[in-house]
């Protein structure tokens, strides 16, 4: 009989290691998750930052293309004013002095 209970106590004792090795075995598992969770969402937040830079840098190089374009513009349309204005002023200052005297 006491080989009977000695057995229940060993069993039993068995049975406790390996429910305590579960435990410990699922704390590091659910650690281990939450480690690779936190390195997944920051690659994911890496890569986000990587992918808005780059669309940034893109915005930014239309955006200095367009707006070369639109000075130059604007600085051929004030050379196209000035040299009519300096072709042209003399004219256009004796017809308005004609028009004001009456020639």
């Amino acid at each position: 009989m006491e080989s009977v209970i000695n057995r229940i106590i060993e069993i039993d004792r068995n049975a406790t290691e390996r429910i305590n090795s579960a435990s410990e075995k699922k704390k590091q598992i659910l650690n281990d998750i939450k480690n690779q969770c936190a390195e997944l969402k920051l690659k994911i937040e890496n890569d986000a930052e990587k992918r808005i830079s780059k669309i940034e840098d893109l915005n930014k190089s239309e955006y200095e293309m367009k707006t070369a374009e639109l000075e130059k513009k604007f600085n051929d349309e004030i050379n196209e004013m000035n040299t009519f204005y300096e072709q042209n002023h003399k004219i256009i200052e004796r017809e308005i002095f004609a028009e004001i005297v009456g020639e």
